[in-house]
């Protein structure tokens, strides 16, 4: 069968794969579930409120002080998972409704895509080619490395597509392998008492 005629069968068999695959259809929903809150959070604040300014690192802990303001504890724990884990300039950030993203625009669009490509998983089902898992990451690190080691300073938009191509992979990867380590449980003989 060919792709096209693997992708509508999947499609179409999409309830049915989730309900009887249900580790995947968790870490599925978990995924989603975060993603979307990186989105709707700048949502939920008032409108011009949130920009964390030019300066940050990874793990540097530079906007504690303005998110430790932030009343809404779901609003503060994001922006926290932000501080911790992304520098959070805001010229490498989206902002919606005028608000700065908890992520920057590379880290957004690697949690959008990881549910995306656990999807796109769901739908094909087809094998994972360690190369083009490997090969998908090769852009970002290009950009991320270029930007880190030289004067190149990345654009958002090549910072969405990068991510957005390491996120799809990693979600894709991650569903193959839920996937085959429930294979392998299966097939595995009982142990007997």
């Amino acid at each position: 069968m060919g792709l096209k005629t693997d992708a509508l069968d999947g499609a179409v068999g999409l309830p049915s794969y989730m309900a009887g695959h249900k580790v995947q259809t968790v870490v599925f929903a978990l995924l989603l579930a975060f993603a979307l809150a990186v989105i709707l959070v700048p949502l939920a604040l008032p409108a011009h409120t949130v920009d964390l300014g030019c300066c940050g690192v990874v793990g540097g802990g530079e906007h504690s002080d303005a998110i430790s303001e932030m009343e809404n504890p779901a609003v503060r724990f994001l922006y926290q998972a932000g501080d911790l884990n992304c520098h959070q300039i805001d010229d490498r950030s989206l902002f919606l409704n005028g608000n700065q993203m908890p992520f920057c625009s590379r880290c957004a669009a690697i949690f959008l895509g990881m549910p995306l490509g656990m999807l796109a998983f769901f739908v094909v089902r087809r094998s994972l080619n360690p190369l083009w898992l490997l090969l998908s990451f090769v852009p970002i690190g290009i950009d991320g490395l270029t930007q880190a080691l030289t004067t190149y300073e990345s654009s958002n938009a090549m910072r969405i597509i990068t991510g957005g191509i390491a996120g799809l992979a990693a979600g894709y990867a991650l569903a193959y392998l839920i996937a085959e380590i429930g294979t392998i449980k299966a097939a595995r003989p009982l142990s007997p008492p």
